[in-house]
């Protein structure tokens, strides 16, 4: 039984149009990546019970970034996009692809492509200029392969 290297699970942003999608993989500045699931349980403690019931009811998962900025990195640019504009509603609105490298089939991988909202928390700090910022996701993600050739990453929804 192997170890999964974090390598192995790779996270793409969206960086042009649903249209026609430019999966950046994201990657340079970025030294830790995880995402918080954030249950939502409901918790009832019956009168003829000792012992509380609980039900998940829903997840409300984010993705909490600090990236150091690297001019040209298209990750940071349509970050900092964002942050320049102030964005709000629909305008901080993007796509993320995360893709389970571990899990290959015939050139194809597992992944999943989730709705995001990304909310810009800092800019700045000392020496290096980073950017902290948090992937709201939105809605159910979209499961589905993932092939990556010469750079390129295409999505085929399942």
């Amino acid at each position: 039984m192997d170890k999964i290297k974090r390598v192995q699970l790779a996270h793409f942003l969206n960086t042009a149009t649903t249209a026609e999608p430019t999966w950046s993989r994201m990657n340079k500045g970025i030294t830790e990546l995880t995402t918080s699931f954030n249950p939502e349980v409901t918790t009832e403690k019956y009168i003829g019970d000792d012992n509380a019931s609980n039900s998940i009811d829903s997840y409300a998962p984010n993705t909490p970034i600090s990236m150091t900025a690297f001019k040209g990195d298209p990750i940071f640019e349509f970050v900092d996009n964002i942050r320049k504009t102030r964005a709000t509603g629909e305008d901080c609105r993007a796509q993320l692809l995360n893709v389970n490298i571990y899990e290959e089939e015939t050139g194809k991988y597992y992944a999943e492509k989730q709705d995001v909202l990304i909310q810009i928390d800092s800019f700045g700090g000392e020496g290096n200029v980073v950017i902290e910022y948090t992937m709201l996701y939105d809605g159910d993600p979209i499961q589905g392969t993932a092939t990556i050739a010469n750079g390129v990453v295409t999505f085929t929804e399942a």
